[in-house]
């Protein structure tokens, strides 16, 4: 479920939003939900939001706020990326706590789908080699975090503790 809506979100058009004509109150309404969907993109893995913004539309208009400081604009994005955050990390943990495998599976099918859009495909040539050691790299890190995970590890003549507080 997670990949299908990681993978539908990068088929929606570039600049869904318009501020063309728009009412201040509606402009308003229309920035704050957009807050709350970066709010989203900034608490799940693999989606960006900085990618959100251009799906929306407004990634060159926010940074022309930012550049300007046009706080109108930046005010209700602000309160919607915050309500958003809260509003994200309570339903995250409250269905951490509830339902683990399936949320954990979730997360894991956001990022999976968000590959679609950035992975450039498979290297040719020479090109492989590296990728392939810094495939096993990363991996054989990855691997050894979580088999030595809970346990002191000595590194260096100090000591790490790999646990989970």
């Amino acid at each position: 479920m997670g990949f299908l809506i990681a993978y539908l979100i990068t088929l929606f058009p570039e600049g869904m939003l318009s501020f063309d004509g728009d009412s201040m109150l509606i402009s308003i309404v229309i920035l704050f939900i957009a807050g709350v969907f970066i709010a989203i993109a900034l608490v799940l893995p693999g989606i960006s939001a900085s990618y959100v913004l251009l799906l929306l539309g407004i990634y060159n208009l926010t940074l022309m706020a930012i550049k300007s400081m046009n706080l109108l604009f930046l005010m209700p994005l602000t309160i919607g990326v915050l309500a958003g955050t809260f509003l994200t990390a309570g339903i995250l943990e409250r269905e951490m706590n509830r339902h683990p495998q399936f949320t954990y599976m979730l997360i894991i099918g956001f990022m999976l789908g968000s590959l679609v859009e950035v992975f450039p495909g498979l290297p040719g040539g020479m090109t492989i080699i590296p990728c392939i050691v810094t495939f096993a790299a990363g991996f054989g890190v990855i691997y050894s975090v979580g088999r030595y995970n809970g346990k002191r590890l000595a590194i260096g003549g100090s000591e790490l503790c790999l646990t989970k507080d």
